[in-house]
């Protein structure tokens, strides 16, 4: 079949010859595209930091607890894309438009918004905005409202107690800075920042508002101060937080939780490699923790099991896409998927023909295993 070689696209790998992913895509009828990832990992909590968690972000798809405390993958396919859709508050936000998680599980589609970047939750309720010229800020109850438009790219979203920021940067470099308050009127204001393009998101951690930029050589966290903001740690590797759910600053630095005493970095954790702040959560690549009880996980990406397909259309590539989470993440032991019955032929009573009805998944399993080894 040749030999896959990887190469880092927009947000994924891909293939360069595409013949395995390709055969394969033709037996589940997926696009091949579908079949090349990269390694499964936990990207932190999805919902409320309520214990116990119900909902965790993996790079590819959720994981949602069931009433017997495990689990479930939760697949793309379900929502009709992307991989890694913004969420909150049980809210997600896929290219079909807006979802919630029903008491037995199934996602219902609850409204048509679709292209929302970002998403956040607080007590006043769940805020979503939609990047374009303008950008649009809505209240999600359900249904999706327009509370706010504002001219300029707005990219990061945060929802806390006292209302809603909303970040972007302008051309030249400048910050916009959108707060809506629960009570009283919104303001825009702006402020020196020398982003140059970086993707920002705003955090409010006491009476500070944070600002982290993630740009193509470097990734900032910063504090606004005055009419500018004045940045504290630079990094060109691994950086993240600050986390609004903390009553002091604390990012993930180079993989290490470090606190930051009177802008000063001082390790607080450095026994593991760290991957994500947020929610008052750290993860590993396969393992989510509380950041002030990093003993046993919340949640481990080796205990979930396969999806649900009550109510999921499109269960062909729901199944492909458990398939290559199993088989890139090494979720050895996991309980299969069945195989879905044949279509009853009408005018036939051929038990060849039914036989022939059932989809090669043995084969399919074998195929996408040869595609990990090539890659390997």
């Amino acid at each position: 079949m040749g030999t896959n070689t990887w190469k880092r696209g927009t947000g994924s790998f891909r293939f360069e010859t595409v013949r395995t992913p390709l055969l394969i895509a033709v037996l589940v009828g997926v696009p091949a595209t579908a079949l090349a990832h990269q390694t499964p990992a936990v990207l932190g909590a999805a919902g409320p930091a309520v214990d116990p968690l119900a909902l965790v972000r993996l790079s590819h798809g959720l994981a949602r607890r069931g009433d017997d405390g495990r689990y479930r993958y939760v697949c793309p396919a379900a929502w009709g894309g992307p991989e890694r859709p913004p969420t909150a508050g049980g809210y997600v936000f896929g290219v079909g438009g807006v979802y919630r998680f029903a008491d037995d599980g199934r996602l219902d589609r609850t409204d048509p918004l679709t292209s929302v970047l970002v998403a956040g939750a607080s007590e006043a309720g769940v805020f979503a905005a939609v990047r374009g010229e303008p950008s649009s800020v809505y209240r999600v109850d359900g249904s999706a409202a327009e509370i706010h438009t504002q001219a300029g790219l707005l990219d990061g979203l945060a929802a806390d107690a006292a209302g809603v920021l909303v970040a972007g940067g302008e051309v030249g470099g400048g910050l916009i800075l959108v707060t809506i308050p629960n009570q009283g009127s919104t303001t825009t204001d702006r402020y020196a920042a020398g982003l140059d393009g970086a993707f920002v998101t705003p955090r409010r951690v006491g009476t500070s508002i944070w600002i982290r930029a993630r740009g193509p050589a470097e990734t900032r966290i910063g504090r606004i101060e005055g009419d500018a903001v004045e940045w504290i740690v630079t990094s060109t590797s691994s950086l993240f937080g600050p986390d609004a759910a903390l009553d002091e600053v604390r990012i993930v630095h180079d993989g290490r939780l470090v606190a930051l005493e009177q802008d000063v970095e001082s390790v607080i954790d450095d026994t593991r490699r760290y991957t994500c702040l947020d929610r008052g959560f750290v993860c590993t690549l396969r393992a989510l923790y509380r950041v002030d009880d990093r003993g046993a996980p919340v949640f481990e990406l080796d205990t979930v099991l396969p999806p649900d397909l009550t109510g999921v259309e499109d269960e062909v590539g729901c199944r492909a896409q458990w398939i290559d989470l199993k088989t890139e993440a090494n979720l050895d032991g996991q309980i299969e998927l069945p195989e879905p019955e044949p279509e009853p032929m009408t005018g036939c009573t051929c038990t060849d023909a039914a036989h022939e009805a059932r989809w090669p998944w043995g084969l399919l399993v074998g195929l996408l295993a040869l595609a990990r080894k090539e890659r390997s």
